[in-house]
């Protein structure tokens, strides 16, 4: 997993296992952010929001 800022920036990585959990973002600035799931050759791209 990745998440970038909206410059690009990678702010925050992690690797585990499909079924483990994840918790992020407390330090992080309000803003936009792109989260990256890659899963093998799979990768799910969200766009989420920290107020």
């Amino acid at each position: 997993m990745r998440v970038v800022d909206m410059y690009g920036r990678t702010v925050y990585q992690a690797k585990g296992t499909a079924n483990q959990s994840y918790k992020f973002g407390q330090q992080f600035a309000g803003g936009v952010y792109i989260v990256e799931i890659i899963q093998g050759e799979h990768v799910k791209t969200l766009k989420v929001v920290k107020t």
